[in-house]
């Protein structure tokens, strides 16, 4: 059995290399299993003392924890579409527009304008960015609104039409201009 200490001071040296030749080289040295180095390093990373690089590709940086705000809001604003245009009615038909409908639109929309143009290297504590984006959503929110009214009119239809696919967009280059940002930053797939 290895403790973590050793795999510590084994660790100093590492840094960059990819996480698959880290486990295989201090199962190696340690003579355990590659299983009992992962436990290892797994406990460290969920102290805080050790980070893991894995943005090596926007398909894996979409698939990280990184990217949750992203799904949670494309999710949110195709749903609330699909609610608000088909015909059903009822209760808990309503309360799902109102639960998915809100977000999408007092928030999602500043929230995207933000991830799109905010820099990453200094980010907003989480109350700013809070308020930050919803102050955003209601301006452009208010902003489509208003032109949509001087020019096809202002219907449900017309307003998912142009909130949604616009948060969804603003959504994927802020996402993708922060996966640069870090794949820049840090070596790729690596311990760090």
């Amino acid at each position: 059995m290895v403790n973590e200490d050793e795999v510590k001071d084994a660790l100093k040296g590492m840094n960059g290399n990819k996480l698959v030749q880290v486990v295989d080289e201090l199962a190696n040295r340690f003579n355990v299993s590659r299983s009992e180095v992962t436990l290892i390093l797994l406990k460290m990373r969920l102290r805080g003392e050790l980070t893991f690089n894995h943005c090596s590709s926007p398909v894996g940086f979409f698939a990280s924890m990184d990217a949750l705000a992203y799904w949670l809001l494309v999710m949110d604003s195709i749903l609330a579409s699909l609610l608000a245009l088909i015909g059903l009615s009822g209760p808990l038909i309503e309360a799902l527009r109102v639960i998915l409908g809100v977000p999408a639109l007092i928030y999602a929309p500043g929230y995207a304008v933000l991830k799109a143009t905010y820099p990453i290297k200094k980010p907003l504590r989480p109350m700013e960015a809070m308020l930050a984006s919803i102050g955003l959503s209601l301006a452009l929110v208010g902003l489509i609104s208003t032109l949509l009214t001087l020019t096809v009119g202002l219907t449900v239809q017309s307003a998912l039409a142009s909130v949604v696919p616009l948060n969804l967009v603003l959504l994927t280059i802020g996402y993708l201009r922060e996966f640069k940002i870090k794949a820049e930053a840090l070596p790729t797939d690596c311990l760090e």
